[in-house]
């Protein structure tokens, strides 16, 4: 037969005499037990948190089983998310005899806006290799469910439009009363743009209409111009003083009407001491917009981010994998590598037909 054990992830049980309660979740799974071959066997997930009054069922928590050794395939979660007295059930079965260590956590759900002129997927790869995230990409206001934490605007080819577009479909409304709940949203780039209250076009960059309303989150008005800013720059969250970097590439230049909410980053070119504030942020940085592509690549911000969310839903903190500026790092490694062994130079007048060929 197949014998089913069992393993806690999280912070366990705390239900010892006089353990300390400082932490605000805990998960456990249950039963063990032995099974037949080919029979299937349910797992039962409680959620409990603690908010400083005591414990509580946690419920609308999204979980995840995963078999940490053994043989075995999860084959559903029932529900998706915990119900209201903060279970859910996770099913497993067997073609094979041996011994299943399951394990269940919690995991942080990222939605992001499928924007008709959606651009830079890149800002949002960096979140699908942490993994306890879970990424979904969407279309209608009505898949915005209350299983999601966090909701990220992305960058876009057209503001104007997508405004547009946005307000027809029922998105504007669906995402201000997501922020209105207190759940967190990113906006970057055209994202930032969009959660402000008004976009100008005075020169047709990208539409006819002279101006449209963005979602009014944020007290920002964006004006297209015609020359584009593309730069790197390098700085800080003004909301943690943690380290970021990226680069900016767009059209628009936005401006705060100072009422309410404070400077999102201080940022500046590397190299160069000349710093500006960038983005702004509202509600201790729980809805909060930039022209920084590339921030989430930042490790330091991007844990913080997430752990933020982590706590907020009483799973465990995780230290941030390494991201794609690792892998930038080994490219530049590689390029000195060529530099030190190989006549660049002369590789390059070759490539351009300036060094005939022997």
């Amino acid at each position: 037969g197949v014998n089913i054990d069992v393993a806690t992830n999280g912070y366990g049980a705390h239900d010892i005499a006089n353990e300390k309660t400082w932490v605000d979740a805990r998960i456990t799974i249950s039963p063990s037990d032995t099974n037949q071959v080919g029979d299937s066997h349910n797992f039962t997930v409680f959620i409990e948190k603690n908010d400083g009054s005591g414990w509580s069922d946690a419920s609308g928590v999204s979980v995840t089983g995963v078999i940490s050794s053994g043989p075995g395939t999860i084959t559903s979660t029932n529900p998706a998310a915990t119900d209201v007295n903060g279970e859910m059930v996770i099913t497993i079965t067997s073609s094979t005899p041996g011994t299943s260590i399951v394990n269940a956590s919690g995991t942080v759900n990222v939605a992001v806006v499928k924007l008709p002129s959606i651009s830079n997927f890149t800002d949002i790869e960096i979140l699908q290799r942490e993994p306890d995230v879970v990424v979904n990409y969407l279309f209608r206001p009505r898949e915005l469910s209350g299983e999601y934490d966090c909701l990220i605007l992305p960058g876009a080819k057209n503001v104007m439009e997508d405004a547009m577009w946005l307000g027809r479909t029922g998105w504007k409304r669906t995402i201000r009363g997501f922020a209105k709940e207190g759940r967190r949203v990113l906006g970057v780039c055209g994202g930032y743009q969009l959660l402000g209250e008004r976009i100008r076009d005075p020169l047709g960059v990208e539409s006819d209409r002279e101006e449209v309303k963005g979602m009014g989150l944020l007290p920002v008005t964006t004006t297209l111009e015609g020359q584009k800013v593309v730069r790197r720059v390098v700085g800080k969250c003004l909301q943690n003083q943690i380290r970021i970097t990226g680069y900016e590439i767009h059209m628009g230049r936005s401006r705060h009407k100072g009422r309410g909410g404070e400077p999102f980053l201080k940022i500046h070119p590397p190299g160069d001491r000349k710093a500006w504030t960038d983005g702004w942020a509202i509600n201790e940085g729980r809805v909060a917009g930039t022209y920084v592509h590339g921030i989430l690549d930042s490790p330091g911000f991007r844990g913080e981010f997430l752990n933020t969310l982590r706590r907020k839903k009483g799973i465990k903190e995780r230290t941030p994998r390494q991201g794609r500026l690792a892998r930038f790092h080994q490219y530049d490694r590689l390029a000195d590598h060529f530099a030190a062994h190989c006549d660049v130079e002369k590789i390059i007048k070759v490539l351009s037909q300036e060094y005939p060929f022997p």
